[in-house]
């Protein structure tokens, strides 16, 4: 595969609802059509869960990854700062379904957000391949995204849009 080209692209219609603190569904209406976004909550550290993703066969199982994630805030959330864990848990016939073996949080702090709520904005964390839990060329994982709520200073939900797993 291509450096820059992508492994996964994320939508909200992939988010799965974690044991707890999970985003939730929802939608941003125009006069004519509904968007579903996913609300990651300000207060709590809130997770996205993505399972059961399939990695490439083209995927070069030594290279690092970038994650693009797409979003805005809602209400008077901007202008500030959040922040973000990126956790992978590789899905393989060493291990039974059901048995957490999350790698080490690859971190985003200080994120600025757009200075008008629900202005789309881009996060990008760039995740080493030692944290990508072993993951090899067509195996499964999963993919855990948590709004950390204990320093950055935007209020209001951040509202995912999408995003995408990149080899670099």
């Amino acid at each position: 595969m291509a450096s820059g080209d992508p492994l996964v692209v994320f939508r909200p219609d992939m988010h799965y609802a974690s044991i707890s603190n999970s985003g939730v569904e929802d939608e941003k209406t125009t006069a004519t059509v509904r968007y579903p976004v996913i609300d990651v909550d300000d207060t709590t550290n809130t997770t996205l869960w993505f399972p059961t993703l399939y990695m490439p066969d083209t995927f070069t199982s030594s290279a690092n990854v970038t994650f693009n994630m797409w979003g805005a805030m809602t209400g008077a959330g901007a202008p500030g700062e959040v922040a973000f864990d990126i956790t992978f848990d590789r899905l393989n016939t060493t291990k039974p379904i059901g048995t957490d073996s999350f790698d080490t949080a690859t971190s985003v702090a200080n994120v600025a957000v757009p200075s008008t709520a629900g202005n789309i904005f881009l996060v990008t964390v760039t995740v080493n391949n030692a944290d990508l839990d072993g993951i090899q060329p067509g195996e499964f994982f999963g993919m855990k995204v948590v709004r950390v709520t204990d320093t950055p200073s935007a209020s209001g939900d951040f509202e995912f849009l999408g995003g995408s797993l990149v080899e670099i």
